[in-house]
């Protein structure tokens, strides 16, 4: 889906495809062939990738990673290593990722630490009803904010500012954070 030269939103399904051997696959090679294909040429300012499953490698504040890791991209490197390289490799700053499914809310980077292109790219993360209460132990130097309760997300695109808002309501209406990031155009 595209908003003019604006956004493109690239949605996947992580579910469907999982596989478990000869190696740890989180979508199938046609579904990451387009993925790549999308972040490779499409015309927009940002790409905006939306994945139930979250693409940052979650860690805590231990530096552990969050328990699980294999129901997530960061616990399946074949299909990980190949989204970041491209990141890496052409210079693609204007991603965003969008999920969920981990029962939580934050906004941080896809990294707790590395310079590369693709350490750099941001995650927006949002809960349906349920609340995992591990979101108080992530890396505070992963995650500039984390939340509790169910909020609803609102992500505004501005491209030339090349911002990206985003603001997490409350149940009540409030804007519980509201941060602006910025998405350098790609390189």
């Amino acid at each position: 889906f595209r908003w003019g030269d604006t956004v493109e939103l690239v949605l996947l399904d992580c579910r469907y495809e999982l596989v478990d051997e000869p190696e740890l696959l989180l979508v199938g090679e046609a579904q990451m062939a387009w993925l790549l294909e999308r972040l490779r040429t499409s015309p927009c300012r940002f790409v905006c990738v939306c994945t139930d499953k979250p693409f940052a490698d979650v860690r805590m504040a231990d530096g552990d990673p969050y328990p699980s890791a294999g129901e997530r991209w960061a616990g399946r490197p074949a299909s990980r290593d190949r989204v970041t390289q491209l990141l890496d490799d052409e210079g693609l700053t204007h991603v965003l990722f969008v999920t969920g499914d981990i029962h939580m809310n934050y906004v941080g980077r896809v990294s707790e630490a590395g310079d590369r292109t693709s350490d750099r790219a941001w995650e927006i993360c949002c809960t349906s009803g349920n609340v995992n209460p591990l979101v108080r132990d992530l890396s505070l130097t992963q995650f500039d904010w984390t939340g509790m309760p169910p909020h609803v997300p609102r992500l505004t695109f501005d491209p030339d500012a090349g911002t990206v808002t985003v603001a997490f309501h409350a149940a009540d209406g409030t804007v519980s954070h509201e941060q602006v990031l910025t998405l350098p155009a790609r390189g």
